[in-house]
Order: structure tokens, then C-alpha cells, then sequence
């Protein structure tokens, strides 16, 4: 693969260490959520608890990109990392997001689903999900919102497509760039019956990004797939 017009190419054990810093930040003040509000590990966070837990993972992931940026970059992430929209992103993107929630996992799961009935049944699917939109209301269902359909894919993009895809464009063949980015991406989402559904949306996602040269167009595809499914859910 060539490395993406526009793009940085980083190093991936710059992509590594970030990446870790976020995710050793989250279980720290996840502990820390737990054991304050004596809440069961096996039960699902309140609204509260995933805002309060989605804010330290978010901090080490962008601080870490604006150090890669001013390491290795020019300094400025927004250039680094693409970060740029245009109107057709909005006109290509919304329907690739939709169409990915509505159509593909569900052709992604039907098989599954025929051969495994009780692992890949959608209420196992979508129990995660459920069960936090249920435990929410009023205002708490717009903060909800504003979390999953906003501040998840734009912090998500900028750490899976700008810098850790970023890191392997250029260094591996096409597919397999796009392929190994997507499994960090599911993986790291620890979902376990989601695993399937996030690498295949995040093979759409990588595409995205390497075939338009920016991040505008991934983000708004991964914010219409989140926020399809949260009304999905709602409904």
C-alpha cells in the first residue's frame, strides 16, 4: 500500500504506545467507578458511570495523538491527521453508515445466527446497548447520544484510522493494512458476539479513509452507524 495523500505516516510503536495509555486509563478509573459505586462488574453501567469512564479514555488518546503530532508530525494534528470535511462526506457518508448497520450486519449475521442460534441471537447482540438505553432517560438519553453518535467516532477515527491505520499504510499490502486496523479495532472493544459486526464495519471504515485521503468521511459514516443503532434500539 502506498502511504495516504496527506497523511503522516507514523510510527507504529507510536501507535502502540497510545493506544495502550488509552486503554490502561479506562480500566484504571473503571476500577476506581466500580468499586466507588458498589456496582457489580456483570452489571451494566449507568448513564453517569459511562460518561465519567468515557472521558479518561478519550484524555490519553488525544493527548497521545497531539505528542505524536508534535514528534513526528508538523505539529498540527488537524493537518496530521486529515482531519478535514467536505459536503459530500455528509452525502456519501450517512447513507454507507446506515446501510452498514441496517443491511450488512445483518447479512453478517444471518448465517451466524442459523448456525448458532443462542450465541448470535440479536438479543445477545444488542443486550449491551439495551440495557444501557434502558437505564437512561430525559437528559441522560441526549448525553447518551452525544457520547455513542458524536464524541465516539470522531476520538475512535482519529486513534484507529488516523494514527494506527496511518502507521500500517504504507508498511503492509492494501488488504492487509485494512484488515489488521479493523481487528485492532473490533478486539479492542473487548465485545465479544459484536466482534464479527465491529471488524466488518471497521473494514468499511478503513476504506473510508483510505479512499477518500481524509478522516471527515469516516467519521461521519461511523457516527451514522452509531446513531442508527441507538435509534434502532430507542424504537
Amino acid at each position: 500500500m502506498h502511504p495516504i495523500p496527506g497523511q503522516t505516516r507514523w510510527r507504529i510503536e507510536s501507535a502502540l504506545l497510545v493506544w495502550f495509555a488509552a486503554l490502561v486509563g479506562q480500566i484504571i478509573i473503571l476500577q476506581i467507578i466500580v468499586s466507588a459505586s458498589n456496582t457489580e462488574w456483570d452489571r451494566p453501567l449507568r448513564p453517569w458511570q459511562v460518561l465519567v469512564s468515557t472521558v479518561p479514555l478519550w484524555v490519553p488518546a488525544l493527548v497521545g495523538l497531539v505528542l505524536v503530532s508534535r514528534r513526528e508530525g508538523t505539529g498540527r494534528p488537524i493537518r496530521d491527521y486529515v482531519l478535514r470535511f467536505r459536503w459530500s462526506d455528509f452525502a456519501i457518508g450517512i447513507p454507507i453508515g446506515v446501510l452498514s448497520q441496517l443491511v450488512m450486519l445483518e447479512a453478517l449475521y444471518a448465517p451466524l445466527r442459523a448456525i448458532w442460534p443462542g450465541t448470535f441471537g440479536r438479543d445477545e447482540i444488542d443486550r449491551p446497548a439495551r440495557e444501557l438505553i434502558d437505564s437512561a432517560s430525559g437528559v441522560w438519553l441526549l448525553v447518551l447520544f452525544i457520547i455513542i453518535a458524536i464524541g465516539a467516532p470522531l476520538v475512535e477515527e482519529l486513534l484507529y484510522r488516523g494514527l494506527i491505520f496511518g502507521a500500517l499504510a504504507g508498511r503492509l499490502a492494501d488488504g492487509l493494512a485494512v484488515g489488521l486496523s479493523s481487528v485492532w479495532f473490533a478486539v479492542a472493544h473487548f465485545q465479544g458476539v459484536q466482534t464479527p459486526g465491529l471488524i466488518a464495519v471497521g473494514v468499511v471504515f478503513a476504506l473510508c479513509r483510505w479512499r477518500s485521503g481524509r478522516l471527515g468521511l469516516p467519521i461521519v459514516a461511523h457516527s451514522a452507524f452509531n446513531a442508527t443503532a441507538m435509534i434502532m434500539l430507542l424504537g
